[in-house]
């Protein structure tokens, strides 16, 4: 696994502190305080380690925390 970044964690921390909060690219942007094509490039990065999963939900694509994931 490569280095986490500071956006990267803040990212991952927000998602831990809220579980039954759903979070796509654009709603997570707003919370953490960045772009949300940023955003969307930390969740695939963070997807491909797998540190987060997606479900898509109509159009939207939503994360949670990867649970079964022992590094998570």
């Amino acid at each position: 696994m490569k280095e986490i970044t500071r956006a990267e964690m803040h990212v991952t921390i927000t998602l831990v502190k809220s579980p039954e909060a759903i979070y796509n690219a654009n709603s997570l942007s707003k919370v953490v305080g960045i772009t949300p094509m940023g955003a969307l490039k930390i969740l695939k990065r963070l997807e491909q380690e797998s540190i987060v999963k997606s479900r898509k939900i109509g159009k939207a694509t939503t994360y949670k925390v990867n649970v079964e994931n022992p590094y998570a």
